[in-house]
């Protein structure tokens, strides 16, 4: 009996994704092949529905790169998060208490504030003045990082 289950809850997994490679446009051959999983983080609660919505109206493309499958996990941050490109350029929404060091750089992109969180081989830049908290990580192959800020501004849910 268990087993069936797990064989019912795997077809599940591929029918939800196939579905997804479907409405991004790639044959589920490629669209498996360009899946990436994102850790699981923890997310207010009260953003989670949000996200959910913010998830589903960015697009396709991020700095000329295609958007990517999300893998699911067991806190189900494939649908609060997004991913493009490879190296990723990663999206996360309504995470709780995202770290931002006191001393980080501060820039306005498109009337969004963003804090400017140095990595090693790029940017995490991260905003609490929109409706959903998000940070959106990218690697510095795609300099200047900031240019993704430009482009995404448009879909993200101003704070009333």
């Amino acid at each position: 009996m268990n087993s069936h289950k797990h064989a019912v809850r795997a077809k599940s997994r591929q029918v939800g994704l196939a579905a997804i490679c479907l409405v991004l446009g790639t044959s589920l051959t490629s669209c498996a092949a360009s899946t990436v999983a994102v850790p699981d983080y923890p997310v207010v609660a009260t953003q989670q529905t949000a996200c959910k919505s913010l998830i589903a109206g960015l697009p396709g493309h991020m700095l000329d790169q295609g958007r990517r499958v999300v893998t699911p996990s067991t806190n189900h941050v494939e649908k609060i998060s997004a991913v493009w490109g490879d190296p990723t350029i990663v999206l996360r929404c309504g995470e709780e208490n995202p770290q931002v060091p006191i001393s980080t750089q501060a820039i306005t992109v498109n009337g969004i504030d963003w804090s400017m969180v140095p990595r090693t081989h790029g940017y995490t830049f991260v905003s609490t003045s929109l409706a959903v908290t998000v940070s959106i990580t990218v690697p510095d192959v795609y300099e200047p990082e900031v240019n993704v800020l430009s482009e995404i501004s448009s879909s993200l849910p101003v704070r009333n």
